[in-house]
């Protein structure tokens, strides 16, 4: 939601008395028409030096949370009684402009018209937000009351120099009552009958009961995790779990002359791979919001422990597809955990491409920790034990440190999830992850046997092409706000994919590896650029499930992309890598699509 600033917030004593008598001139205790919809409550906690702005919607009627948004930061303005507006409102305003739906009238946790120059939070927030306000208190800050009758709903009136001011109000049977004053737009009948109408069993209204809940939850949960760590942290575990992942492709040969298997047989793993990875995916769209996203994490390095162990120990083919299948499942956990914690930061530590470049590093450094092995007559096996290594640090990070905060959200029901699924801008951009994701991995998966088969390259000159990839593709994802900025994101899609199948043209015709090069940084910026499209314009409450369902598609297009170039280069690898062509051509036609399709509010 868009707020009109007003004023500076970091100001002396005095300019801020002033801001207070110049907007209390404009302040309109008048008559609320008609009944509202949709209501919004905020409440603000601190802890040290940082603060947290909850805000929950709820539909009027039914009484029903329909969103939930929040954000952290520093507080730069010291506390001063009267003055809390100037300390608050900053963090609000950041609360504010992720939410989603667009509220008719907006309750605060503080007061609104009972303050000494009638400007308490409330009040002083509705000229920033332009929406009518209420202000429910716990405790009074002026004015004298006659203590009303014990039932709930008894009421008296507060009053500060002989003016009505505020109310006091009995939400439940003997029990201390709370000061309601209305902020602005409407009068003291308003927002009596409104606060009255979120009375349920409690003391506190449940409009604002229920941001204070979330907070002590949040609280609980790790959510003032420090967020330059967190994405330190994000970084670090992106860069690990890549290199597992792309570990597999450098090493398909050696796999399949120790177990003396086909390439059609070996194919099976990537299949294997992104099975479980789109298995982890899709059910954790569903149940992450309710296991908690450090419990969902700690759940997934476990079993990326285990897979590990059992491929290290690996005597048997069979005990290699187990063995991928659980380090799919854990590296698709992995990702949506992170991806879903990244979405999470303020924008300014957020930057999709140089995310998404922290999993090339991981390409990078994978296939040359194969050459090296590879050099040193060292069983593959080998490999995985030094993976293993890394994924306990990393648990052990985990459950020390929490750079994860815990954070829960209601599970998306089913059908809420179909109606998600059917929506035009969301099938459409799904089904350029699912193309984009499962040739990217066929291309790479598969770049071993071409290079061996096809152009005779040795084993290890082919993983040093693929690390030469990743760098190119890696030094592309780092451009990707420049290149956006250039050309739209969806012009960079269509550009760089119709560059995809030039490049891969070049690649066939005159079998060189630069042009595998030209490929690399073509790919690079495509993932990045649709992610940050969607997750721009798409409802943030839609933002859990989407990711969800975004990296189980890229599971869907990797099994049945990246197996068919497998079972086709048995045959001829040549034609395999012919089928990018049809995928990027279907890419640039979705893009264009979306180009007039409009996205949902």
């Amino acid at each position: 939601m868009k707020y009109r600033k007003i004023h500076d917030f970091e100001l002396t004593r005095e300019e801020m008395i002033l801001i207070q008598e110049k907007l209390s001139q404009e302040v309109e205790i008048i008559s609320y028409k008609g009944v509202p919809k949709i209501v919004s409550g905020v409440d603000l906690s601190f802890q040290r030096d940082k603060a947290i702005a909850v805000i929950v919607t709820f539909d009027y009627e039914s009484l029903s949370l329909i969103d939930l948004t929040w954000a952290i930061d520093f507080v730069k303005v010291s506390y001063m009684p009267g003055f809390l507006a100037f300390r608050e409102l900053p963090i609000f305003l950041k609360a504010w402009e992720k939410l989603q739906c667009e509220p008719d009238i907006v309750f605060f946790d503080g007061q609104g018209y009972a303050h000494p120059r009638r400007m308490g939070l409330a009040t002083h927030a509705s000229f920033f937000i332009e929406k009518p306000t209420i202000g429910i208190a716990k405790s009074k800050l002026i004015g004298d009351f006659v203590e009303p009758g014990y039932k709930k709903g008894d009421y008296s009136f507060l009053y500060h120099k002989n003016e009505k001011i505020g109310i006091v109000l009995r939400t439940k049977d003997k029990v201390k009552p709370v000061f309601i004053s209305p902020g602005n737009w409407l009068d003291f009948n308003d927002s009596l009958e409104f606060t009255l109408h979120f009375c349920t069993k409690y003391r506190v209204p449940e409009i604002t009961r229920h941001s204070t809940f979330v907070y002590s939850k949040f609280k609980r949960e790790g959510a003032f995790v420090n967020q330059k760590n967190s994405r330190n942290f994000i970084y670090f575990t992106m860069v690990i779990f890549s290199m597992v992942m792309n570990t597999l492709a450098p090493l398909m040969t050696s796999i399949q002359e120790r177990f003396s298997i086909s390439v059609a047989v070996s194919s099976i793993l990537p299949f294997i791979s992104t099975l479980g990875t789109m298995i982890s995916n899709f059910v954790g769209g569903f149940f992450i919001a309710q296991i908690g996203y450090n419990f969902f994490i700690i759940g997934a390095i476990i079993i990326q422990i285990v897979g590990l162990i059992l491929f290290a120990f690996a005597v048997n083919f069979p005990m290699i597809v187990i063995a991928v299948f659980l380090l799919g499942f854990a590296t698709g956990g992995v990702f949506l955990t992170l991806t879903s914690s990244y979405s999470h930061l303020d924008g300014k530590y957020q930057n999709f491409g140089i995310y998404n470049a922290f999993f090339g590093f991981g390409g990078i450094f994978a296939p040359l920790l194969v050459s090296l092995f590879l050099r040193l007559n060292l069983d593959f096996r080998f490999i995985y034990f030094f993976h293993l290594v890394l994924a306990i640090v990393i648990l052990i990070w985990v459950l020390s440190l929490k750079p994860i905060p815990n954070i829960r959200y209601e599970t998306i029901k089913f059908k809420e999830a179909l109606n998600i699924i059917s929506n035009k801008f969301v099938y459409l951009s799904l089904l350029i992850f699912l193309l984009y994701s499962g040739t990217e991995i066929g291309i790479i998966t598969w770049s071993g046997n071409l290079f061996y088969n096809v152009f005779n390259y040795s084993k290890e000159f082919s993983s040093i092409v693929l690390s030469l990839f990743w760098i190119v593709f890696t030094f592309g994802r780092l451009l990707t706000e420049f290149l956006n900025k250039k050309f739209t994101e969806l012009g960079t899609i269509i550009y760089f994919s119709s560059s995809v199948i030039i490049s891969i043209a070049l690649l066939l015709i005159f079998k060189h590896y630069i042009f595998f090069l030209f490929v690399g940084f073509s790919l690079s910026a495509i993932f990045p650029t649709i992610q940050k499209y969607t997750n721009q314009h798409l409802p943030k409450k839609w933002l859990g499930m989407y990711n969800g369902l975004a990296f189980g598609s890229t599971g869907v297009g990797a099994m049945i992309i990246s197996t068919s170039m497998g079972v086709v280069g048995e045959r001829n690898f040549v034609i395999s890598y012919l089928i990018p062509f049809i995928t990027f051509a279907l890419i640039i036609l979705a893009a264009q699509k979306l180009r007039i399709e409009k996205a949902p509010e």
